[in-house]
């Protein structure tokens, strides 16, 4: 639902799907590596389809998320579950959903939190860029994420701006950005909307 009152039902979302298509747009087939439930609208698969791998697509016995967005002038966001049970698809799928023909990517994007992201750690050493879960993104989690930052490599880690100054305080973007590579991360992309 736009500010303006302009509502748009059925459309496919997510920041997996939006990364995907982004590689898509240069001339890539990326694989993609989701959690569906039943109910996924064919349109949608038939468009994920055209433009990705779906081989890393699994279907789970329950119904597939849905939300409502609410979108407010000033660019705030507010979403509205449509589904009850979202707990199996808030972490993403884990490393050992990962097809046999993705082992070898040159590189992964991956959304999960922290134990996820240790685990896909594990299995890989290629290029692995970050997009942490928005939920994991608290003060409480500020030294859990500074650590795994240290601790488990990841080439490029992409926090949003209000997710970032959870951890790190109400500090300017360049201010946060340092702060996470003087953390360990080799690249941040910290995202701004807008303004980014």
């Amino acid at each position: 639902v736009q500010a303006s009152g302009e509502t748009r039902m059925g459309q496919l979302g997510g920041g997996v799907t939006h990364a995907m298509m982004g590689a898509a747009l240069w001339d890539a087939r990326p694989g993609l590596i989701a959690l569906a439930g039943t109910g996924l609208p064919d349109e949608a698969r038939t468009f994920l389809a055209q433009h990705c791998d779906l081989s890393g697509l699994h279907i789970l016995n329950q119904p597939q998320p849905r939300w409502w967005q609410l979108f407010e002038h000033d660019g705030t966001r507010r979403e509205l579950a449509r589904v009850e049970d979202m707990a199996v698809f808030e972490k993403g799928p884990r490393a050992e959903r990962l097809p046999d023909a993705y082992r070898d990517s040159a590189a992964f994007y991956i959304i999960t939190d922290f134990e996820g992201l240790r685990g896909w750690r594990e299995i890989t050493d290629a290029p692995i860029f970050w997009e942490p879960l928005q939920q994991i993104m608290t003060a409480e989690n500020r030294d859990k994420f500074r650590q795994t930052l240290a601790q488990c490599p990841v080439q490029i880690v992409s926090p949003n701006l209000k997710e970032a100054r959870a951890i790190y305080g109400a500090l300017a973007p360049d201010a946060l950005v340092n702060a996470m590579l003087n953390d360990g991360a080799q690249a941040v992309a910290l995202r701004m909307g807008e303004d980014g």
